[in-house]
């Protein structure tokens, strides 16, 4: 695992090495890459790594879908009759 590394020396230890080395930042010369997924996908907007390329804004949409989840429940829209099951009301024990 080669992280935040100058590509050029990473690409002297891949060179220089007879294993697979993976890359974290450290360029495009190495056998793999790797990502984190919260990176990847922009689940979060407080620091974003030099070497990653976000390909989402999930960060942004997963908080507005909470906020509305819980402002639907606060006004009593969610949950609604049909996301709720039913059932014959004889059926219910006294």
């Amino acid at each position: 695992m080669l992280e935040c590394i100058p590509t050029l020396l990473a690409n002297k230890i891949e060179e220089s090495i007879d294993i697979p080395t993976i890359s974290v930042g450290a360029g495009h010369n190495t056998t793999g890459h790797n990502i984190n997924a919260y990176d990847l996908l922009g689940m979060f907007d407080s620091f974003v790594p030099k070497f990653v390329k976000q390909y989402a804004n999930l960060g942004e949409d997963m908080v507005n879908a909470y906020n509305q989840w819980c402002e639907e429940i606060d006004n009593g829209i969610f949950p609604g009759p049909e996301h709720g099951y039913k059932m014959n009301s004889d059926d219910i024990p006294d």
